[in-house]
């Protein structure tokens, strides 16, 4: 009885002591002080909650007491909470940071790089902040120092791991598989914290948004014909559009014409419309002798003392045609002229 508690006592305290996170295969009780410097912030306790923003730099770790230039190590940072991409129901490891060749002369240890007593050519696995997904629990963090052995190398095994540029390929690591191929031995120091994200998960349901539809309007023309001037206005606009309409069936836009008058002559001149130039003729009979015989059917005109026109509108130009109006306008004006001198002639 004696025995089991004395052994439940023994795990409770080494349990309390522990420096490496609940759960994780790699269990430490030696203190690896970790300072974020760039927030100013210390991992005391282990297991603390941290803010990610405090945490976006690698931070500064610090060796033994009796580190020194002839001491080498290298630093782990383990995710023991990343999602499997084969099952988001199961967590595992993510190798968040490898740093090999560290050393000093104090406390603090620096990357010597080749200057390292037991320097190694192994590629570093560069700093990931810390990005838990959106709605997740806390992520555990466990930062673990081993001492760097003479010619080390990294395992073929986990060659996979180090030195890609897809971060993705980082998923599935081993720490205590790796410590065991690379035959490293047990860490000097550990160290861990917590890291949630806050905000929401972003839902899955998307909304689309449909295209405005075009708004219709009725089409209208007039046409004013007084004796000092003629306007034609056209107004015309696109009918109602959607995905089975032809785009050939779209009109005009709308266009809007002031012509001028032209006495006892007919004329042709420009008027610049929206869709371009228009060539513009029309008759008057302004100033033309009344005949006393009645014209024939040909001459027929309104009453008004401007000739009705009428206006073509194509995809260039529109023009008036008032051809027939012209032959009746001419014989009504030869035999005005020969009705009213023909006495003088005699």
């Amino acid at each position: 009885m004696n025995t089991s508690r004395s052994f439940l006592l023994f795990v409770l305290a080494a349990l309390a002591n522990a420096q490496s996170a609940p759960d994780f295969p790699v269990q430490v009780t030696t203190n690896l002080r970790v300072d974020f410097q760039s927030s100013f912030t210390i991992v005391d306790p282990a297991g603390m909650l941290m803010s990610r923003n405090d945490i976006l730099n690698e931070p500064t770790v610090n060796g033994p007491k009796d580190a020194s230039q002839t001491l080498d190590f290298m630093i782990f940072m383990i995710d023991q909470d990343a999602a499997s991409p084969d099952n988001s129901n199961e967590r595992v490891q993510y190798l968040q940071w490898y740093q090999p060749n560290l050393a000093g002369a104090s406390e603090v240890l620096f990357d010597f790089g080749s200057d390292a007593q037991n320097f190694t050519s192994a590629p570093a696995a560069s700093y990931v902040p810390p990005t838990p997904p959106a709605g997740d629990k806390a992520h555990r963090y466990t930062l673990l120092l081993y001492s760097q052995p003479k010619d080390f190398s990294i395992p073929s095994s986990f060659g996979s791991f180090f030195g890609s540029s897809d971060l993705n390929a980082r998923l599935g690591f081993d720490m205590a598989g790796f410590a065991d191929a690379a035959g490293i031995g047990q860490p000097v120091g550990a160290n861990w914290f917590q890291v949630q994200n806050d905000s929401q998960p972003p839902t899955s349901s998307s909304s689309t948004t449909a295209s405005p539809s075009t708004s219709s309007t009725t089409s209208s023309s007039s046409t004013d014909t007084s004796t000092s001037t003629t306007t034609i206005t056209t107004t015309s606009s696109s009918s109602s559009t959607d995905s089975s309409t032809d785009s050939s069936s779209s009109t005009p836009a709308p266009t809007t014409m002031t012509v001028a008058t032209v006495t006892a002559d007919s004329s042709s001149f420009f008027v610049q419309t929206s869709t371009g130039p228009s060539t513009i003729t029309t008759v008057t009979t302004a100033g033309i002798p009344t005949l006393t015989d009645s014209p024939s059917p040909s001459a027929q005109q309104s009453t008004s003392a401007s000739a009705s026109v009428s206006l073509g509108i194509g995809s260039g130009a529109g023009t008036i045609d008032a051809r027939d109006s012209i032959r009746g306008l001419v014989v009504g004006l030869v035999l005005g002229v020969a009705s009213a001198g023909l006495p003088w002639l005699l």
